[in-house]
């Protein structure tokens, strides 16, 4: 059996274009109207989840004031499993982690602690 001749692709639109929806109505500009606000953008350049902004959405003021994060370091050491035990408990009542109810507990003996480093660091990311 013979096969038939190649022929060229028709590249004509088989059906009429839509037009596109580039009102207020079409729901990509909400959505990007709702993430580049004022207060979300600041809000995303004082954690540092943001890289680029556009300067006529942020308050340059905002840009001028670098986020300094103080280095962190892990620390290991072995504790009674009574007292690993109590931390966990602790965490499923309260819900601060383990590291958060250390420094809570470091700061009462009288180590300088900062407000900032007693938030839950898997929420920072």
């Amino acid at each position: 059996m013979k096969k038939p001749p190649l022929q060229a692709p028709s590249f004509a639109p088989s059906r009429p274009r839509a037009e596109a929806d580039i009102s207020d109505r079409d729901a990509r500009f909400a959505a990007a109207a709702a993430f580049e606000s004022k207060e979300g953008m600041t809000r995303r350049i004082a954690t540092g989840s943001v890289r680029t902004v556009n300067l006529d959405t942020v308050d340059p003021a905002t840009l001028a004031r670098p986020r300094v994060r103080k280095a962190e370091v892990s620390l290991s050491t072995t504790i009674p499993q009574a007292v690993k035990t109590e931390l966990r408990r602790r965490y499923a009542e309260s819900g601060l982690t383990i590291r958060v109810q250390i420094l809570l507990a470091l700061r009462a003996q009288g180590f300088e602690i900062e407000d900032e480093a007693l938030h839950d660091e898997r929420q920072r990311r």
